[in-house]
């Protein structure tokens, strides 16, 4: 599996502990207590819709505070962010909590295209945050649940080669918002992230 130095070649940022392991044993804490409501899908002309044949996953209702303390700490990277993909950016949206329990999925998707509302088409910069990472053991990890990149190399032997991203507690990864991305189904336990968009700064 490509590790994450080489996809920080690719243009990708890569922020290994942007939350140490106690941090992230917090948040998990708190997602596992908090409610949940299922993740809607963009529609051409509709804001949201519920597909579960598109994204089958939910969104954790954690505190107000908890939400405002990780919005700070995506905002505090724009600068770095602005700097490595070379576009102006206008901080972060509030982020998501994610749940994938076992059989969530996420298909194939970019989280900006052209025929979206303004606000997401205005997404220049994805980003995902790992609160925990594949296991064999469902008490602390999951297995499947791959996050996988669609045509990120050139030539088109790659065009049917999703590149697999494995990742650690605590890892940041960030990426243009029209890249195209899945995620595929967990079979064992529950993957737990944070995901943030950054818009551009002129929309």
């Amino acid at each position: 599996m490509p590790s994450a130095d080489f996809f920080a070649r690719l243009g990708f940022f890569v922020r290994r502990d942007f939350l140490d392991r106690d941090s992230c044993e917090r948040l998990i804490a708190e997602v596992n207590e908090s409610p949940r409501e299922p993740c809607l899908v963009v529609r051409k002309g509709v804001d949201s819709v519920l597909d579960q044949r598109t994204r089958a996953t939910s969104s954790a209702l954690v505190p107000r505070t908890t939400r405002l303390r990780l919005k700070q700490r995506f905002v505090e990277l724009t600068s770095q962010l602005e700097a490595h993909f070379g576009t102006p950016l206008a901080g972060s949206e509030t982020p998501g909590f994610l749940v994938y329990e076992t059989g969530a999925f996420f298909a194939t998707h970019a989280d900006t295209g052209p025929d979206d509302p303004p606000e997401i088409r205005a997404r220049r910069v994805s980003a995902i945050l790992f609160l925990n990472g594949p296991s064999g053991h469902a008490t602390d990890g999951y297995s499947g649940g791959t996050l996988r990149f669609h045509r990120v190399l050139d030539g088109p032997e790659w065009e049917a080669c999703p590149l697999p991203f494995d990742p650690e507690p605590g890892t940041l990864l960030a990426f243009r918002s029209h890249v195209v991305h899945e995620v595929l189904p967990v079979t064992c336990g529950r993957r737990l992230t944070v995901v943030t968009w950054f818009p551009a700064r002129d929309a």
